[in-house]
């Protein structure tokens, strides 16, 4: 399943000239949390984060979420809050594919599982073996 339209449009606005290579519905709690959040703080509490999502056409489970492979980096984009996040290919060493989920390796021992179908993972695991630079890999 590709990516939601609208998570596309984001991150090529948020990043002029981007190339998108691959992306696909993706869920971490923990970025989801921290979202909610963080609307919850802009917006002033939980009705106004409700009410906010009725107003983008959305059900309370707005905060779905996509995962994006571009030029730039992965993204993980929550499309219908307009935000996303991105970890660039330079501040990663590897990404590996798991059952139901990308873990994403950092050069600082650091980890970080994206949920996505094994299909997906390995999709972004292919791009990342590409495009992740030499230096950044641990590749003992």
């Amino acid at each position: 399943m590709p990516a939601n339209a609208r998570s596309i449009e984001l991150i090529r606005q948020q990043e002029q000239g981007v190339t998108v290579y691959d992306g696909g519905p993706s869920r971490n709690r923990q970025l989801d949390k921290e979202m909610f959040a963080l609307l919850e703080t802009r917006l002033g509490g939980t009705a106004q984060v409700r009410m906010y999502a009725r107003m983008r056409g959305a059900s309370f489970s707005f905060l779905e979420a996509d995962w994006v492979a571009s030029s730039v980096g992965v993204h993980y984009v929550h499309y219908n809050a307009g935000a996303a996040r991105l970890w660039a290919w330079t501040k990663l060493s590897t990404i590996e594919p798991r059952r139901n989920a990308a873990r994403l390796h950092f050069p600082s021992g650091r980890v970080l599982d994206l949920g996505m179908n094994r299909y997906a993972a390995h999709s972004l695991a292919e791009i990342a073996a590409r495009t992740i630079p030499a230096v950044n890999r641990n590749d003992d």
